[in-house]
């Protein structure tokens, strides 16, 4: 940490005045290393003690020099851009632990050492063992954030560890011991912040300061949010003194409007975007906007049930039933989840996806049906022929697909999903023909012959669709 000058103190008694060495040191920490105030202030203890208690000198220069104190405004991010940020995480694991700290107001340590009893969803709390200080507090924790905290435990199903650490490839991660490294959750917040194109010295620690800020403006009790964050300050009693039932109910509404759901971004702006947009939509789109926007409220009607014993009565709005509405098909996509997930094999699977270029989503999403239908049957096609190759895999596979059309900067993006186990049954269905570890097929063949096997689909169907075979050739893939 010390310049080399330091240690001539010592060896060479021609060094009179060690002061100059001082400055050029203190020049050196805070000009050439760009230490903090609070790092220089540990070097020049350090340079004390040595002088102190090592050379026995007396200095009294060292008894005057103190690195000023910075006070520093932390970085702040609005909510639209916490939205942005969390939206920009290519990973579940690392989008559902930093949403989960922004919601609750965790620091880093706290989020990824979360175990599954720390959770109290009956009260919808969450409890923080052993935080900063070795101090325990609780903090609300809310539905929507509880939601996505259950979603991921199933893909894992880990008994101590919300956030387990995974594997080399991701797997693993049932029977991990520790958590997940801080590191990799600090790296994805750092890459998904300049995706999302926010030019702010943001960490994963400003998402505790957006938090605490976002809920002072909302008009939440300071001392509720000291509380909730777990600070010592004079002017707050201790951390387990209980809050009024009106303050807390008003703090954990507040939070909940830090989580939207789909529901209230389309009652806040659906309107507007259907004005601008609206003759450009599909018909189908339409009405899946506006059953989300009227589901469980008075447009739909409802039914009154009453309790034979108390007679109190209680209104129940009727839902939208859309498969696209989240709150509908919550559980119903549970169900299928749970029925696709006995029948997992117990080997190692792969996804691979497919995709359309540039060129051709505009063409795709005039003809929505007829690409979709090419895009899963040639990818099908391509990914059973390769493997069926003796070089590749040899045998017969499985595999489940799923389509995706949007991406998560919601662009129109058609693409589509395969699970497919990481082998396959032989030709006289007797042995079971394990892949590579590491890759299914390589990426080159499987994707020359899925733009060929495309590319031919699409000159049989030309007299359908208003397309040049030519131009097919000239298509980045």
């Amino acid at each position: 940490m010390l310049s080399d000058n330091w240690l001539n103190i010592t060896v060479n008694p021609q060094i009179k005045s060690p002061k100059k060495n001082l400055d050029s040191t203190s020049y050196y920490l805070k000009n050439v290393k760009h230490y903090s105030s609070s790092a220089s202030a540990i070097a020049l203890c350090g340079i004390k003690f040595f002088f102190e208690h090592t050379l026995h000198r007396d200095w009294p220069t060292l008894s005057f020099v103190r690195a000023p104190r910075e006070n520093k405004l932390p970085v702040l991010l609005s909510p639209e851009e916490v939205q942005r940020v969390l939206h920009a995480v290519r990973l579940p694991r690392y989008r559902v632990c930093l949403t989960t700290i922004y919601s609750c107001g965790l620091r880093l340590k706290e989020g990824t050492h979360l175990q599954v009893p720390d959770i109290d969803s009956s009260r919808l709390i969450l409890h923080v063992h052993r935080g900063k200080g070795a101090k325990d507090r609780s903090v609300p924790l809310p539905q929507r954030t509880l939601e996505l905290l259950r979603q991921y435990w199933k893909t894992h199903r880990n008994p101590i560890w919300i956030f387990p650490a995974p594997g080399r490839g991701g797997i693993g991660m049932s029977t991990a011991q520790e958590p997940m490294p801080r590191s990799n959750v600090q790296q994805a917040f750092k890459l998904a912040l300049k995706q999302s194109g926010i030019h702010k010295r943001a960490s994963v620690h400003t998402l505790r300061h957006s938090y605490a800020t976002h809920l002072l403006e909302a008009g939440v009790n300071l001392r509720v949010i000291q509380q909730y964050l777990g600070h010592n300050s004079p002017a707050t009693t201790s951390i387990y003194t209980h809050l009024t039932v009106k303050a807390d109910a008003m703090a954990i509404d507040s939070i909940n409007t830090l989580m939207p759901e789909l529901a209230d971004i389309f009652r806040l702006y659906g309107q507007k975007y259907r004005a601008q947009f609206g003759n450009r939509m599909l018909p189908s789109h339409l009405k899946a906007m506006w059953d989300i926007e009227h589901c469980r409220t008075e447009a739909l009607g409802g039914h009154v049930y009453v309790c034979e014993d108390c007679k109190q009565s209680h209104y129940q709005y009727h839902s939208c039933q859309n498969r696209h509405c989240p709150k509908c098909m919550n559980d119903w996509a549970e169900i299928w989840l749970q029925k696709q997930t006995d029948l997992l094999l117990p080997t190692h699977y792969f996804l691979i996806t497919f995709t359309l270029p540039d060129e051709l989503r505009d063409l795709a999403r005039s003809n929505q049906k007829l690409f979709y239908d090419l895009l899963f049957k040639t990818s099908s096609q391509a990914l059973v022929e390769l493997a069926a190759d003796p070089r590749f895999v040899g045998g017969a596979i499985g595999r489940i697909g799923v389509l995706h059309t949007w991406a998560r900067d919601l662009a129109f993006h058609p693409h589509g999903h395969y699970i497919v186990p990481g082998g396959a049954i032989s030709e006289d269905q007797t042995k079971w023909l394990p892949s590579h570890k590491r890759f299914f097929v390589h990426v080159k063949p499987l994707s020359r012959l899925f733009r060929a096997k495309f590319y031919a689909a699409l000159k049989k169907i030309n007299s359908l669709i208003s397309f040049s075979p030519r131009y097919g050739k000239r298509i980045g893939w």
